[in-house]
């Protein structure tokens, strides 16, 4: 009966058809970057970005209610007139 390897063998294994040189259109495996500090990152982007939209939204509301107000006196005056 065959002898048992474990995963930490099996990963670990040396073959021949391993150690040839990389050809034309096969995948290499690279390191992942450091995906804690890219997070870290975007979170502190998108929490700039918040505040922001805070404001533009609160631009936006006083507009909508300034044109609301403009356009109903005008509607008064012209149904008074």
């Amino acid at each position: 009966m065959a002898k048992r390897r474990t995963r930490k063998q099996k990963e670990n294994a040396r073959h021949t058809f391993t150690d040839v040189p990389v050809v034309k259109g096969q995948i290499t495996s690279q390191p992942e970057p450091n995906l804690k500090a890219h997070q870290a990152q975007r979170k502190a982007d998108i929490l700039a970005q918040e505040t922001s939209f805070v404001s533009i939204k609160r631009d936006v509301v006083k507009s909508l209610l300034l044109a609301s107000f403009i356009l109903s006196v005008e509607i008064v005056v012209y149904l008074l007139s």
